[in-house]
């Protein structure tokens, strides 16, 4: 008796707890979905030809640190795989009007002169 009277509890807990604030309209990896809600909700051009270059470079980076109370300029700065990030979240935050899109460069390479 004991525990069906914990089974109900858990399942009326449960419920009482109302929606989700989360909406996940797609799976991150479906990037087909991710393209068409960025389109429908943030003006984004889905027609855009071609992709992120394997390598491209910056001039001039200024880089604040503000926890270590430095600053430095990166001259030259050649940024490498960029091309090999990959989407690890995406969901709206209904509550707070917000849209996570999370990318994850497990290979990104940063060189400087």
């Amino acid at each position: 008796m004991l525990g069906k009277l914990i089974i109900f509890l858990s399942i009326s807990s449960t419920a009482y707890a109302g929606p989700s604030n989360i909406v996940r309209p797609c799976h991150y990896t479906n990037t087909v979905c991710l393209r068409e809600n960025l389109a429908a909700n943030s003006n984004c051009n889905p027609t855009v030809r071609g992709s992120i270059p394997g390598e491209y470079s910056i001039g001039r980076f200024p880089f604040e640190t503000p926890y270590f109370n430095a600053s430095y300029i990166d001259n030259n700065l050649i940024i490498r795989n960029h091309n090999k990030c990959v989407t690890s979240e995406f969901f709206y935050n209904v509550q707070a009007d917000t849209l996570v899109l999370s990318i994850d460069c497990p290979f990104l390479e940063f060189d400087s002169h």
